[in-house]
C-alpha cells in the first residue's frame, strides 16, 4: 500500500493512550456527546426494548463534574496573567499579546495548554516559522541561512506558537542523537480545515502536517485519499515541538491526572439515569381494581377530580398502589455520596502536600509545601520557556540568560490557610497569643486587606462588643477559600456566567 493512503495512522503508544482518553473526551464533551455513544456509557438492560431505551437515554443528564473541575483548577493560576520575566527583546515580547499569530495572548494560549493537559496528561506547542520565498542562488549552507534570518527580520515576520492537543499528535518517531538523548525524528498532527469547494461552498477537510528536522509535508485527504497540498524545508534542523507533561509516564507518553474523577463522574451519570427512570414510575401510582362485574369490566373508566366509580359487586375494591420510596432514597444517597467523592478527588490537586526533600532543603524551608496544580504550573513555565528558547533561537535572537516565563502559583497557600486559622483561633481562646498578633498572622495568610491596621481593628471590635463568633466567622472564611477557587473578575466568561 502506498504511504500516503496511511499517512493518518496512530502510533502504539498514542493508541494505547487514546483509550483512556475516550471517557474524558466524552465527558467534556458535555450530555449532548455522551449519548452520541449510547450504549458505550449508558449499558441497555436485558430485555430492554429499543424505544424505553431511547426514552432512558435522552433522560439521562450528565453531571460536569469532571469539566468544572478543570475550569476551577485553571481559575487558579490563571487569575493572573503570565508574565515574562527578566530582559526581553522586542520580538520575544510581542508574544504576550500575540502568541499564536492569530491574536491570542499568552494568558489564554497557556490556559488552554494547561486544560487540555489536565485532561489528557500531556499537551504540545509547536514552534512554528512562516514560509518566506527563497532567493534562485539560495543554498541550505550557513550563510545562506544567516542572510534568510535577516531578510525575515527586516519583513517583520516572526515564529508564532501552535498549540497542538494531545489528541491530535498521532504519531511520532524517535532516535538517539550524539549525546543519547531521545529526540524526535517525524511526527505527524492531525488537523481539519474549511476550504472552498469549487462552487463557493465551504467543506471541511482532514489534513495530516508531517514534520522531520529538515522539512515539512501537508496531506489533504480528497475523495478518501491522501494527497500532497504543500510541501517545503526549514531551516530550524530539527523538530521545533516542545511536550509539557503533567502526569508522565514514558517519552510523549502520560496519564489523565483526573482519570479516577472521570469514572467516578461516569458511575454518576449511570446512577443518576437509574433514579431519573425510578421517579418516572414512581410518580405515577398504579391503579388496582378487583371484585367488580364481567359488565361493569367492559364500560370505560374516567379518572380525575369531581369522578365517582360505581360498582354493583359487594366485593369491588379500588385502590392506588404507590412505590415504598426505599429505592428512591438509596438512589438519592448513592447520588450524593457520588458528588462527595467526586468533589474531594477534584480538589486534592489544590491540596498541599509536602514533597520528597533533602536534609538541606528542609533546613532552609521546613514549612515549603507544593500542591499538584503548583507542580503543573511550574512544568509548563519551563515549556514555554523552552518554546520561547527555540523562537529566539529561529529568528536569531539572543535570548538573555535571565528570561522565563512565569505563572501565577502563590494559590496554595489558601488551601494552608484554613488548617493554619483553627489553630489560631485555638491558641487565641487558649490565651496563648495576643489578639493583635491573631489579627497580624490572619493578614499575613491573605485572608484579611493588608491595609488593616491590627489596632484599630482591635478598638472597632471592641467599640462593637463581639463575641467569639468572629473568631468562628473568619474560620468559615478560611475554609471557603481553601474549598472554592478565585475567580478572575476581569474574566469576560465569568462575567457573561454571571450575568447569565
Amino acid at each position: 500500500m502506498d504511504a500516503k493512503q496511511n499517512i493518518d495512522i496512530s502510533c502504539p503508544a498514542h493508541l494505547r493512550m487514546k483509550e483512556q482518553w475516550e471517557l474524558i473526551d466524552a465527558l467534556l464533551g458535555s450530555t449532548l456527546r455522551i449519548r452520541r455513544d449510547a450504549v458505550k456509557w449508558l449499558p441497555k438492560e436485558e430485555r430492554e426494548s429499543n424505544i424505553a431505551y431511547r426514552v432512558r437515554l435522552e433522560r439521562s443528564i450528565l453531571y460536569g463534574a469532571l469539566r468544572d473541575t478543570i475550569r476551577r483548577l485553571r481559575s487558579k493560576p490563571f487569575s493572573k496573567p503570565v508574565k515574562l520575566e527578566g530582559s526581553k527583546p522586542e520580538q520575544i515580547e510581542s508574544f504576550i499579546e500575540d502568541s499564536d499569530g492569530a491574536g491570542t495572548d499568552l494568558t489564554q494560549f497557556a490556559g488552554a495548554m494547561f486544560d487540555d493537559a489536565v485532561a489528557h496528561g500531556l499537551t504540545h506547542c509547536l514552534v512554528d516559522f512562516p514560509r518566506v520565498a527563497e532567493k534562485p542562488d539560495e543554498t541550505r549552507d550557513e550563510i545562506a541561512t544567516r542572510v534568510r534570518s535577516m531578510r525575515e527580520r527586516e519583513l517583520g515576520i516572526r515564529a508564532r506558537f501552535v498549540h497542538v492537543k494531545a489528541c491530535d499528535l498521532v504519531y511520532w518517531a524517535s532516535e538517539r542523537d550524539s549525546s543519547g538523548r531521545l529526540v524526535l525524528s517525524e511526527i505527524r498532527i492531525k488537523e481539519c480545515a474549511s476550504e472552498d469547494d469549487g462552487s463557493g461552498t465551504q467543506v471541511e477537510r482532514e489534513h495530516v502536517r508531517v514534520l522531520t528536522p529538515r522539512d515539512w509535508t501537508l496531506y489533504v485527504k480528497r475523495e478518501s485519499k491522501w494527497v500532497v497540498s504543500d510541501s517545503g524545508t526549514h531551516t530550524f534542523g530539527r523538530i521545533p515541538l516542545v511536550t509539557v507533561y503533567f502526569q508522565r509516564t514514558g517519552f510523549m507518553c502520560a496519564e489523565p491526572p483526573l482519570c479516577e474523577l472521570a469514572w467516578l463522574n461516569l458511575a454518576h451519570y449511570q446512577s443518576d439515569s437509574d433514579q431519573r427512570n425510578i421517579l418516572r414510575f414512581a410518580r405515577f401510582g398504579i391503579l388496582f381494581m378487583k371484585g367488580v362485574t364481567a359488565e361493569e369490566k367492559k364500560t370505560e373508566i374516567t379518572i380525575g377530580p369531581s369522578k365517582l366509580i360505581r360498582s354493583s359487586s359487594p366485593d369491588a375494591d379500588l385502590k392506588v398502589v404507590e412505590h415504598s420510596g426505599k429505592s428512591i432514597e438509596a438512589g438519592r444517597l448513592d447520588l450524593q455520596d457520588l458528588e462527595a467523592r467526586m468533589e474531594m478527588l477534584g480538589l486534592q490537586p489544590l491540596m498541599s502536600r509536602t514533597g520528597d526533600a533533602t536534609a538541606t532543603g528542609q533546613a532552609i524551608d521546613e514549612s515549603k509545601t507544593q500542591c499538584d496544580v503548583q507542580a503543573w504550573v511550574r512544568s509548563l513555565e519551563r515549556g514555554l520557556t523552552q518554546a520561547f528558547g527555540m523562537a529566539a533561537e529561529w529568528m536569531a535572537v539572543a535570548l538573555p540568560a535571565d528570561f522565563k516565563v512565569d505563572i501565577f502559583s502563590e494559590f496554595g497557600l489558601a488551601m494552608r490557610a484554613a488548617e493554619d486559622i483553627r489553630n489560631l483561633i485555638a491558641a487565641r481562646q487558649g490565651g496563648l497569643i495576643s489578639h493583635e498578633t491573631f489579627l497580624l498572622e490572619v493578614r499575613r495568610r491573605a485572608l484579611i486587606s493588608e491595609t488593616v491596621d491590627p489596632k484599630e481593628e482591635i478598638q472597632r471590635i471592641e467599640d462593637e462588643g463581639p463575641g467569639v463568633d468572629g473568631l468562628v466567622g473568619i474560620a468559615a472564611l478560611a475554609a471557603d477559600a481553601a474549598k472554592e477557587p478565585d475567580e478572575d473578575p476581569s474574566d469576560p466568561e465569568e462575567d457573561e456566567r454571571s450575568a447569565a
